[in-house]
């Protein structure tokens, strides 16, 4: 930042020093994460380009002063193609040129026609502008200090930048979307704009006019594009304008008039599907269409007048089995859930002047919602995330503190969820996933760490009890390079709320990988020197600084580890199945047959250097006891060995992990052994 302010004053006293080369580098810095750097690299472009602009623009035949910088700015960022969003450039530069709020030339460039080459960067730059001018707020992402509140100075600056805005945009709004109303990314940025009015100037400065031919445009928009960015912008601009009283009494006949045309067109569309036998693409695509529309305004808006459940659950329950497409059905999800919020919202703030029924109502809409969406995530499981995670937000909703409105899931509904999240979490890379380029990669990415995320809500809320936790841990070294910060998080939260459930849940987590393990081997026998046993240890001994480095805090919930203590946990098979932790489930066997288990002990020894000294002398009369007949075993006296021996003394009786390649997760490097369980903690 100091070096930049140093280029800045050499350029004022010794202009001819710097050549293009070397100003470059400076350029790029208006689109760097900090701030103060990117300020102090936008103050040297206004001396070096916009000062020295300034002075030939005055003279312009345009009559707008700043006409020539806003060309010169577009223009920059065009070229300098560095990044794909102009609010970092505007946040650089607003604070230092009087251009960047300059909000009538450039709406005049845009309506001139003189912007044509450029209108969309345009375009970006106004509406970024605005929203920063009127709201405070840099872009995402650029760190800056974080203000406890704005002073007094601060608010009233934005409140007349706001004021200011509103008095020069009012006006030319409707023309500008007018003029652009074909192009959707321009449409979706421009109708932004009417968020930061300040709404009472419609009426204190007799502007209703303007407001009707906003409200008429947007109709227009609305009739005209069907895409989920618009709608929802004209939406929330349509919601925002009823936070006013005499706008909302102004707006409120277009409001109705356009929300009565996009029920009536629902409706016809689901009769159209019911009537006929197949529908064509374009009827199809009108569903589609009217799907779109009307869930868009059910986002911000109740549509309880309109009573469009049943038209909308008709679609997703078809009792003459005619599926709806997948892009129709992911909508009507979104306008079911959307009313169901709306019908709690009612219920909640006291709206219903009949409870009781509205309880009822209430209860049999969300039951009807949630067995839909369980029988959804069966029938479309990698295309259904909205509908998973609608589930989410719905059971969460339902599960308020008095318990009145709280839904109990059923073992088949769970189950579901679980094998849900596991076939769309953790997915191996495949040929598909190489050919796709870096944005679709990213964007796949997030939609996987969005459901674990949501997995874990319903977990962390007590929707689902913390052994299901078991479903997601098994996977954490495995994933640990994607989702290993995720998982981290759920264990210390199941860890603060149960310390027992989530010892349990880790046991259960083991218990599923080496079942894994066994089902892959031949004859069903583990062995303890294979890469899938190694990466069984490599989990147990992440998985075991969940208990901390306290023995004493640590020791109740290690004794279900490694003693006798019988839990439940939800299977991936048919029904809930009864298992026993640690030393039973290792040496569990028919009469007179070796243990199939047997090498379970080895991962056992991972949590042994957890133990205090008592609880290992505890453990080794219980392992004795039970394991007499295998006292020759190996794995047996590889963990006997770990709980007759403090964690500080060397061990020569236990087994090296063999070498291993480095995996996704954060492996080893090959050729490097795993390190003693009696080693320092992951």
């Amino acid at each position: 930042m100091h070096a930049c302010q140093l280029l800045t004053a050499i350029y004022r006293v010794f202009p001819g020093v710097l050549e293009v080369k070397d100003c470059v580098p400076i350029y790029e810095l208006v689109y760097c994460n900090h701030r103060g750097l990117a300020q102090a690299a936008g103050e040297f472009l206004n001396t070096k380009v916009f000062q020295h602009r300034a002075s030939v623009s005055t003279a312009s035949q345009r009559g707008h002063e700043n006409a020539e910088l806003i060309i010169d700015l577009i223009q920059f960022f065009i070229e300098g193609d560095c990044h794909d969003h102009a609010a970092y450039l505007v946040d650089a530069l607003i604070d230092t040129n009087s251009m960047m709020k300059d909000w009538k030339t450039m709406a005049d460039l845009l309506l001139s026609g003189e912007a044509d080459r450029f209108d969309s960067e345009l375009i970006e730059v106004l509406v970024c502008a605005v929203r920063q001018a009127a709201s405070g707020e840099g872009p995402v992402g650029r760190s800056q200090l974080k203000k406890a509140a704005a002073t007094q100075k601060e608010a009233r600056v934005l409140n007349e930048d706001k004021a200011k805005i509103s008095e020069v945009l009012i006006p030319v709004l409707p023309q500008l979307l007018h003029r652009f109303i074909a192009d959707r990314d321009k449409v979706a940025n421009l109708i932004t704009i009417a968020m930061h009015f300040q709404l009472e100037i419609y009426l204190a400065g007799r502007l209703e006019k303007h407001l009707d031919d906003l409200m008429d445009v947007m109709e227009s928009i609305v009739e005209k594009h069907a895409d989920d960015e618009v709608l929802q912008n004209v939406a929330e601009v349509i919601t925002y304008f009823t936070t006013n009283i005499a706008v909302a009494q102004h707006t409120e006949t277009h409001r109705l008039k356009m929300l009565d045309g996009l029920a009536l067109q629902l409706r016809h569309s689901v009769q159209r599907f019911h009537r006929e036998a197949t529908l064509d693409e374009e009827d199809d695509a009108a569903m589609l269409a009217a799907f779109r529309k009307i869930t868009a305004f059910a986002m911000f808006e109740d549509l309880k007048k309109w009573q469009l459940w049943d038209q909308a659950l008709s679609v997703l329950i078809n009792p003459e089995d005619k599926q709806a497409s997948r892009d129709v059905c992911e909508k009507a999800v979104l306008l079911l859930f959307n009313t169901l919020a709306w019908d709690l919202h009612r219920l909640i703030t006291e709206q219903e002047p009949n409870k009781t029924e509205a309880n009822k109502l209430l209860k049999k809409h969300r039951d009807q919602f949630l067995h839909m969406i369980s029988n959804v995530l069966i029938s479309g499981a990698s295309g259904v995330e909205n509908a998973f995670l609608c589930l989410v937000d719905t059971l969460i909703m339902f599960n308020p503190p008095d318990k009145s409105l709280e839904y109990q899931l059923d073992p088949q509904t769970v189950l579901r969820i679980n094998a849900f999240v596991v076939d769309n979490v953790f997915v191996e890379e495949n040929e598909s996933d190489l050919t796709m380029d870096q944005q679709s990669q990213i964007e796949l990415m997030h939609k996987r760490r969005n459901l674990l995320a949501q997995y874990s809500k319903l977990i962390l809320h007590g929707i689902l009890d913390i052994q299901n936790a078991a479903n997601v841990l098994r996977f954490y070294t495995k994933f640990y390079t994607d989702f290993g910060d995720i998982l981290k998080v759920l264990i210390n939260k199941c860890r603060e709320l149960d310390k027992l459930g989530c010892a349990k849940a880790v046991v259960v987590s083991l218990h599923d990988f080496y079942e894994d393990i066994k089902r892959k081997s031949e004859g069903g026998y583990v062995d303890p020197n294979s890469d899938g046993f190694s990466a069984l240890r490599e989990l147990a001994k992440r998985l075991s600084g969940v208990f901390g480095s306290d023995p004493i805090k640590s020791r109740e919930p290690l004794a279900v580890v490694h003693r006798e203590e019988e839990i439940d946990y939800l299977a991936r098979v048919k029904c809930i199945l009864f298992s026993r932790e640690g030393i039973l489930y290792a040496l569990k066997s028919e009469k007179g047959a070796r243990p199939e288990n047997i090498s379970f002990l080895e991962v056992l020894i991972e949590f042994s250097g957890k133990l205090m000294r008592q609880d290992k002398q505890s453990i080794l009369k219980y392992l004795e006891r039970h394991g007499t007949d295998f006292g020759t075993e190996e794995p047996y006296i590889l963990y006997k060995g770990s709980l007759q021996w403090d964690r500080n003394e060397e061990l020569t009786a236990l087994r090296p992990a063999p070498a291993r390649g480095r995996g996704r997760g954060r492996g080893r490097g090959r050729g490097t052994p795993t390190p003693s369980v009696y080693g320092a903690d992951d």
